[in-house]
């Protein structure tokens, strides 16, 4: 068949407008739907925020409750009975009588505060005793009798605290919590506060630790799996600042370097490998994450709290 000119011009004309249409839609399209992406990270890491702000706010509350209880009068007041024969030459007070006041003060500090699991004064002698420790147990608030006082010279967290000067303190690595070396079942996850005990001279005598069931706090930030109206899949991780994951939606992946396992963040999702390196200044981020062959949205968000 032929076709005059007028035909083919037209032809060309509506399939010229056809693809400009095309391509203008395209590029409508793609604006607006960057957009939204868009607007889902900035709701992503906003939500990122505010769930670490009661993070820093329990921590913060740690920090200084750590503190009011090592400046109690029963700290100095046995460490000066100790020095003077089981008398306190200021008041008189016996060793057993501060011993027992300071008991009262951790246990009415553990009915007051229910994320704290332990208090303990530990002494500079005898490979670092314990002198008055308070536990939280299924059976509530117990006070430790001297036979089941231990020594914990040999932990990371004795060794560092009294390395620090006066007015320093001490946020221990989260770990799972352990008695006579073993984890306890069923496990609890536990940040430890520890401040030291100077005397006027300087000189270092105990310390005092509070053990906070951190496992709590991790739960309260919403680590659990979730869909938002729109239908996205959210997974809520927490990691420690080597990537290891502390909350995780499987928790057989959770504290890995206590079982010798190399669960990472790093070793899930791609693009996390410097975020962890101690040079890298990046607070905030979000990725796109190939992982198993798909591509994923990965908020990131570094949360200080101890230099």
């Amino acid at each position: 068949m032929r076709f005059g000119i007028t035909f083919k011009i037209g032809a060309l004309a509506l399939v010229l407008t056809l693809l400009t249409a095309i391509a203008v839609g395209w590029v409508f399209y793609s604006g607006i739907n960057n957009l939204l992406i868009q607007k889902k990270l900035l709701s992503f890491e906003e939500e990122l925020r505010l769930q670490a702000i009661p993070v820093v706010s329990e921590i913060e509350a740690l920090r200084q409750d750590v503190v009011f209880l090592s400046r109690t009068p029963p700290i100095v007041g046995i460490f000066r009975a100790r020095q003077n024969g089981g008398i306190d030459p200021l008041d008189g007070s016996t060793e057993k009588i501060w011993r027992q006041r300071l008991a009262i003060i951790f246990t009415e500090f553990l009915e007051a505060k229910p994320r704290y699991i332990q208090l303990r004064y530990i002494g500079l002698n005898n490979d670092g005793k314990e002198i008055v420790r308070v536990n939280r147990t299924q059976n509530g608030i117990v006070e430790v009798p001297p036979k089941g006082l231990q020594a914990k010279g040999d932990q990371p967290y004795f060794r560092d605290t009294i390395k620090l000067n006066r007015g320093e303190l001490l946020l221990s690595e989260i770990s799972l919590n352990r008695e006579f070396g073993k984890i306890v079942e069923p496990v609890t996850p536990v940040l430890r506060a520890a401040v030291p005990i100077h005397l006027s001279a300087g000189k270092v005598i105990g310390m005092v630790v509070i053990n906070i069931d951190f496992g709590a706090i991790l739960n309260d930030s919403h680590n659990h799996r979730d869909h938002d109206p729109e239908d996205f899949e959210h997974f809520h991780f927490i990691t420690n600042d080597k990537g290891y994951f502390l909350s995780h939606p499987d928790s057989s992946k959770t504290f890995g370097f206590e079982r010798k396992e190399d669960f990472k963040i790093q070793k899930t999702y791609t693009g996390f490998e410097t975020l962890f390196d101690k040079n890298n200044d990046i607070s905030q981020t979000s990725i796109f994450s190939e992982t198993a062959g798909e591509t994923k949205v990965v908020s990131f968000l570094k949360v200080p709290f101890e230099p």
